[in-house]
């Protein structure tokens, strides 16, 4: 059975301009990870094979806790929209994760950047 989350990303970036992604999450990869995946178009493809994960896994996982939690990694996701015109075959990968500054009541997320920009993430089950 398949995993049917899908991921709404909006981009906030620091001229105050957004742009809004949906896909599947991936997850969250290290600098090493980051190199390989943009150096290798095979690595690139074998990203869309991964299993989906609940955005639940990056905001509750204690080893993530506290404000410096995902300093130096990147969010991962496969997406299928880009400002509601769908993409083939795209990867979103964040620039590098500061802190997680923000969970609501609703599952909205917000993730703060080292560069001066932020995430907004929220996640339906279809």
């Amino acid at each position: 059975m398949s995993d049917k989350r899908k991921l709404d990303v909006i981009l906030w970036l620091s001229n105050n301009r957004k742009i809004n992604y949906k896909g599947r999450l991936l997850g969250l990869i290290d600098d090493i990870e980051f190199n390989k995946i943009i150096r290798d178009k095979g690595m690139q493809n074998q990203c869309f094979t991964r299993e989906t994960i609940p955005l639940s896994k990056i905001i509750y996982n204690k080893a993530f806790d506290g404000l410096l939690g995902l300093r130096g990694l990147r969010l991962v996701v496969a997406i299928r929209k880009r400002n509601d015109q769908v993409v083939s075959k795209k990867l979103f990968i964040s620039e590098k994760l500061n802190m997680i500054s923000y969970v609501g009541e609703d599952g909205e997320t917000s993730i703060n950047g080292e560069e001066e920009s932020w995430l907004t993430l929220n996640e339906e089950r279809a």
